[in-house]
């Protein structure tokens, strides 16, 4: 699947990979992995050598979310200190429970795991992390990967090394258990588009589905994106229409969606109506 997301940057759409999507837009390889991205994320960028402030290339990277204004904030690296802890801990349980006989044999169970503790739509902007990925790949001549080149001149002792593949794979296979959750919100949600989106930034639900049909009411968009972030935390309620619609009643509620005038809310049977001829679930 096709893992890159349009953000709106100062309305201009700019390409960004979901934090989540990394190791595998990788294939798990050398620094990717969550631990070690996180790892990255939190290490100082500068470093005071002699009273000078030396570049860390191999730290410099950066991690990005909107703030409630939709503009991009970078995120400080003492915010990832926590995580890399999570993520620690996690390794440790499931290396614990392994059995003497079967080593990594949690792993699979790990990389599913860590993954799914990285934070919800948190990202890297999609050229600065080429760049970065690129920058740091070892040379590392016992590999199988790395090019070795003989020197035109036979008395030269060296031949020319080629650093690792720095390819990235922007439509890797997603295991099914995150496929769904490696970005939160619909994609377009935050594309920029020739009207403007920057009112919808941080509202989700005011996106409408392309499948859907034309909404009789501009509401009936918030009700149907509520009604299926319910229905992916209980499917029981697509045959229980009355108990999601008092459910969707409650979240658009605490969305702020109410009726013309702004003062009264729209109730559960009325709600049923935006469901009507689309697919929740």
């Amino acid at each position: 699947m096709q893992v890159t997301i349009d953000i709106d940057d100062g309305g201009k759409a700019r390409k960004a990979l979901p934090i989540r999507a990394i190791p595998y837009v990788c294939a798990w390889s050398y620094d990717a992995a969550p631990d070690d991205i996180v790892q990255t994320l939190a290490a100082p960028k500068i470093k005071k050598y002699y009273g000078l402030a030396i570049r860390l290339r191999h730290n410099e990277l950066f991690a990005y979310q909107k703030d409630a204004q939709g503009k991009c904030e970078q995120i400080p690296p003492s915010q990832w200190e926590p995580i890399a802890d999570t993520l620690k801990s996690l390794a440790t349980k499931l290396q614990a429970d392994e059995r003497e006989d079967a080593e990594d044999e949690n792993r699979a169970t790990w990389k599913i795991k860590a993954v799914l503790e990285l934070p919800d739509n948190v990202f890297i902007w999609l050229d600065e992390f080429q760049h970065w990925y690129s920058s740091t790949r070892p040379i590392d001549p016992e590999s199988a990967d790395v090019e070795h080149v003989a020197p035109e001149d036979e008395d030269e002792d060296a031949g020319r090394l080629t650093k690792l593949d720095d390819t990235l794979c922007l439509s890797p296979l997603i295991p099914s258990e995150i496929e769904n959750k490696l970005w939160r919100y619909p994609k377009d949600f935050v594309a920029a588009t020739p009207d403007g989106l920057h009112e919808h930034i941080g509202k989700p639900w005011l996106v409408a589905s392309p499948n859907d049909p034309t909404p009789d009411f501009p509401w009936y968009t918030p009700a149907r994106y509520f009604a299926r972030q319910l229905v992916k935390d209980d499917s029981t309620l697509l045959t229980k229409r009355k108990l999601l619609s008092e459910k969707v009643e409650q979240s658009m509620k605490n969305a702020g969606i109410k009726k013309r005038g702004g003062k009264k809310p729209h109730s559960a049977t009325t709600i049923l109506k935006a469901f009507a001829n689309v697919t929740l679930g």
